[in-house]
């Protein structure tokens, strides 16, 4: 008896320390995904991050580093390899790097599986709010609310040249849209859409 009011006691103790989340709304009626931030409250955005894995086999070749666009290696064909791209609103566009992501350690990997265990896998984001490079030439149209695409210059996103397009960006390759009107410097904030 003694062990049952110890552990009712214990749960009443839990709940009203506020452990766990009480959300002021309720679930969908539908069935579907919900997404909220495991863990977080409320008021943070839900990002979406995806483990992906660097094409480059030079020990010595530069990284991704964080805030670098990335694009899927369509050598590798695999759906997980990414990569620089210097090619301006790249149709394969993967996502912005939010941590560094080294070359491999060893010349001899060809794909994904060869690879797994080494150095060259990292994350990048697929949805939600990121700081993107972008450089002093890169700026194009890039007004709050215009889509972001790939740059000629790696790592970097920019604005269409002239007006952006209007309508269903499903046929073009934008990433997502600027959250921050983009002037010269080094870093804009964009919300991805990729997922």
């Amino acid at each position: 008896m003694r062990k049952l009011s110890f552990f009712l006691i214990l749960a009443l103790f839990v709940t009203t320390l506020g452990v766990g989340s009480a959300w002021a709304v309720g679930d969908p009626n539908s069935i579907g995904i919900k997404k909220r931030t495991t863990g977080a409250r409320q008021g943070e955005a839900v990002r979406v991050f995806k483990l992906v894995r660097h094409s480059a086999s030079t020990p010595n070749d530069a990284g991704i580093v964080s805030e670098d666009v990335v694009v899927y290696d369509t050598i590798s064909d695999d759906g997980i390899t990414v990569r620089l791209t210097t090619t301006s609103n790249d149709g394969a566009i993967a996502g912005i790097a939010v941590m560094t992501i080294e070359t491999s350690d060893a010349t001899t990997g060809t794909s994904a599986f060869d690879d797994e265990g080494r150095r060259n896998w990292g994350y990048i984001l697929v949805h939600g709010p990121m700081t993107a490079s972008i450089g002093a030439g890169a700026i194009n149209a890039a007004g709050v609310g215009a889509p972001f695409i790939t740059s000629s210059d790696a790592g970097q996103v920019t604005g269409f040249q002239g007006a952006p397009p209007t309508g269903d960006l499903d046929n073009e390759a934008s990433g997502g849209f600027f959250m921050d009107a983009a002037t010269s410097g080094t870093a804009v904030d964009v919300f991805v859409e990729l997922e």
